[in-house]
C-alpha cells in the first residue's frame, strides 16, 4: 500500500468533520502532492511545472485559496533549490499577496527575508521579520531578524 493510500485510508477512518475530510481529499488530489514527489526525486523543474498547474485553480472556497497560495511557496522553494533566487522571490511575493487577500496559507516572509540577507538587502529582510513578529512570536523570524541586524551592524562599523 502506498503512502497516499495510507493517507486516504486514515482520512476515511478519522473522526474529522466531513467538510475537513473533503478539504484533505482536495489537497491530496492537487498538483501539490505530485510536485512534492518530484522534489523528493530531485526533479525540481518538473515539480515547478506541476505547482504552476495550481496557479489557475478557481478559488471557490478556502481550501482552493490555500492550495494556490501553497503552490507558490513550494514553487519558490524549488527555485531556491535550483539557485534561482529571483524567481523564488517572485513566487514568495505572489504567495504573500494571496495570503493577504484570502487569509489562508503559510507566511513566506522569513524564507523571503533569508534570500534578502544572502543578497545583502538587509533593510528589506529586517522589515519582513518585524512584520512577522508584529503578528506574534515566531522563532525563525526572531533568529532571522537577529542575523540581519548583526550583519547590518557589521556593515555600519
Amino acid at each position: 500500500m502506498s503512502f497516499e493510500d495510507h493517507l486516504h485510508k486514515a482520512i476515511e477512518q478519522s473522526d474529522l468533520y466531513e467538510g475537513d475530510k473533503n478539504d484533505l481529499r482536495e489537497l491530496m488530489a492537487s498538483h501539490l502532492t505530485a510536485g512534492q514527489k518530484l522534489v523528493r526525486m530531485g526533479r525540481l523543474r518538473e515539480a515547478i511545472a506541476e505547482y504552476e498547474k495550481e496557479h489557475t485553480r478557481p478559488i471557490k472556497k478556502s481550501i482552493d485559496a490555500e492550495i494556490v497560495q501553497n503552490s507558490y511557496i513550494l514553487k519558490a522553494r524549488a527555485y531556491r533549490g535550483l539557485g534561482d533566487n529571483e524567481s523564488a522571490i517572485n513566487a514568495f511575493q505572489q504567495a504573500r499577496e494571496l495570503l493577504k487577500q484570502y487569509r489562508v496559507g503559510s507566511g513566506p516572509e522569513v524564507e523571503l527575508a533569508e534570500i534578502f540577507i544572502e543578497q545583502g538587502r538587509l533593510d528589506e529582510a529586517i522589515e519582513l521579520c518585524q512584520e512577522v513578529l508584529a503578528r506574534g512570536s515566531h522563532w525563525n523570524a526572531e533568529q532571522t531578524l537577529a542575523k540581519a541586524l548583526a550583519l547590518k551592524e557589521g556593515k555600519e562599523e
